[in-house]
């Protein structure tokens, strides 16, 4: 993963954010993971290869990225991700970090289970977070773009 692409990626998550983020801070590193995450399903490299986690979709490598760069002072917050994509994501920030965390793990969910009926995928997420049912029933109907980045 080159060092430039990860800043890219990790300041557009900052941007949409609308604050530096603190990595001594939990729900600041959780917000990464997920903002990542939405970005790459939204097309914005480099790929980061994503696992499920208890809070939802989580990648070591972007964990070593985001602390090397936040720590080692080579964090700036230029990015070049299209605007419209940090507006997006800054949406689905604003609707809470439980939603942001249900459409993660819902969009990870269904990404690893191709073919899998959609309704059925749903109901496996809401088994896994019963706590989410009602962010995780508002996930699997929101769109962005007129199409699902789940």
């Amino acid at each position: 993963m080159s060092r430039e692409g990860a800043r890219n990626l990790i300041a557009a998550v900052a941007k949409a954010m609308s604050r530096k983020p603190n990595v001594n801070n939990f729900e600041d590193r959780l917000l990464m993971q997920k903002g990542c995450f939405v970005l790459n399903k939204m097309g914005v490299y480099p790929k980061y290869r994503f696992d499920l986690y208890i809070r939802g979709p989580y990648s070591s490598d972007l964990t070593r990225d985001y602390y090397d760069l936040l720590k080692g002072g080579g964090m700036t917050y230029e990015t070049d991700v299209h605007p419209e994509c940090i507006r997006e994501l800054s949406v689905l920030i604003g609707k809470g970090t439980p939603f942001l965390e249900a459409y993660a793990t819902l969009g990870l969910v269904i990404s690893y289970n191709p073919g899998t009926d959609r309704d059925k995928l749903i109901e496996f997420v809401i088994d896994l977070k019963p706590q989410l049912k009602k962010e995780i029933k508002e996930a699997s109907e929101y769109q962005i773009k007129g199409q699902f980045v789940i």
